[in-house]
């Protein structure tokens, strides 16, 4: 049985992507800690406007870990969303070199809602509370205001 290969987003506005996401579903990568909660992946373009400065933090045993690294468009003349990420391992002191495939699966027209994966069957879900929470958190004042006003 042949594996059929996993379709990507194309077109992706890279601009868009950058800033914090948070992890909402992942299978761990082998340095990340197995029980590792809250994890985050903050996503920076660099200066020369071709790649992006990833930093991957998790909180395990009541500390912050985190890894460094950059991604770039594994095929630069292809529309794909299929990019390479380099971190060097362990962060304290690089001395080993890992790089992965990160392709974005899909994304959600505002940007919010992403699902990435290896090309290898196991995906990622990363979800982008900031903005979600500042929305829901104006819904809940708005109808705190209204049940006062309601009781007036």
């Amino acid at each position: 049985m042949s594996k059929k290969e996993m379709k990507v987003v194309r077109n992706l506005v890279t601009e868009r992507y950058m800033g914090r996401w948070y992890e909402i579903a992942l299978f761990p990568s082998f340095f990340q800690p197995k029980n590792g909660k809250d994890t985050r992946t903050t996503y920076n373009l660099n200066s020369d406007g071709s790649t992006v400065h990833v930093l991957k933090e998790t909180w395990s045993n009541g500390k912050r870990d985190s890894i460094e690294g950059t991604a770039y468009k594994a095929n630069p003349k292809s529309d794909e969303a299929k990019l390479k990420v380099k971190f060097y391992l362990p962060p304290f002191l690089p001395l080993i070199l890992v790089t992965g495939n990160y392709w974005v699966l899909y994304v959600d027209p505002d940007y919010q809602v992403v699902n990435v994966g290896s090309g290898m069957g196991e995906t990622n879900s990363l979800l982008r509370l900031v903005e979600e929470k500042i929305r829901l958190k104006s819904e809940l004042e708005k109808n705190q205001k209204k049940r006062e006003e309601d009781k007036k």
